[in-house]
């Protein structure tokens, strides 16, 4: 494994930032946490000690890369956690509802104080509402890494989804949105006419939330993979589609989000890392 080599293939493209994906549906976090068992300290790579978090961040910081952490709690298939949800009724279900709210905040806690300033922090499908099922992870954020963008719950989106996973948003493309959060409440007037509102955003919202448009590398020819398959290199983007989809987002005021992955070897592949090579020096 080797996190220069991923942050060297992203700048070689013309990343400004990148994000690791610390925890996502299964719930492991590939840190060192101590709320959650499940974690790099169950692993017998490093004898337990191994922080790809932390490998990562470093690396970052060394190629000028700014460093940002994508944390998945709505999911949770370990936990039996689905949409933020335990799944039962009773005294037991609400004390475990409870339980997994805490082990949520207390890894943010961790992830927002252990690894210096952080560019972002992306909640996969947002945070939910603290009110309801969702982690209180706001206070949190802001107390720990007061100048991190924060993405999202039903309080505050710092940028909104651009209503695709095509790496595109249509033109005009406004970074301003009428409501303080993107689309984790109110999604009947959010998502009619297939997300229009999160794709256009609003001239006269009073809110400045500018749109990202994301897409996996491994998404040509009707694959859309953001995880490593073998025998897939066929479906990397050639580099006139990138550049395409760079006018497309970059080009009609979007930020562009390139989902990239490493192989079983902790590696980004040849093919992906020469295709990024090529596009950013086009």
């Amino acid at each position: 494994m080797d996190t220069d080599q991923w942050i060297l293939a992203a700048k070689n493209a013309g990343a400004k930032f990148a994000i690791l994906t610390a925890t996502h549906e299964t719930g492991f976090a590939l840190y060192q946490s101590d709320v959650n068992p499940y974690c790099m300290k169950a692993l017998k790579w490093k004898n337990g000690e191994g922080d790809i978090l932390q490998d990562f961040v470093n690396s970052c910081r060394k190629y000028g890369i700014k460093p940002g952490v994508y944390v998945g709690i709505r999911w949770n298939a370990r936990l039996g956690i689905y949409d933020f949800k335990v799944q039962g009724d009773g005294a037991f279900a609400q004390n475990r509802q409870q339980a997994y709210k805490k082990m949520c905040e207390g890894m943010v806690e961790e992830i927002t104080t252990r690894y210096g300033d952080l560019f972002m922090i992306w909640f996969d499908g947002g945070a939910s509402d603290p009110k309801t099922y969702g982690a209180d992870v706001l206070p949190i954020v802001e107390k720990n890494q007061p100048n991190c963008l924060f993405y999202h719950n039903a309080q505050r989106a710092d940028f909104r989804w651009g209503g695709s996973e095509s790496g595109t948003v249509p033109y005009p493309c406004w970074s301003t949105f009428p409501y303080p959060y993107s689309h984790a409440s109110n999604t009947d007037k959010i998502f009619k006419n297939d997300f229009k509102l999160l794709k256009e955003g609003d001239p006269l919202g009073k809110y400045y939330m500018p749109a990202m448009s994301d897409a996996p590398l491994r998404g040509y020819k009707g694959r859309h993979e953001w995880f490593w398959e073998p025998d897939d290199e066929a479906h990397i983007y050639p580099v006139k589609n990138l550049v395409d989809m760079y006018h497309g987002s970059i080009g009609h005021n979007s930020t562009l989000i390139l989902g990239l992955t490493p192989d079983p070897n902790g590696l980004l592949p040849k093919a992906d890392v020469d295709t990024l090579a090529a596009f950013g020096k086009k």
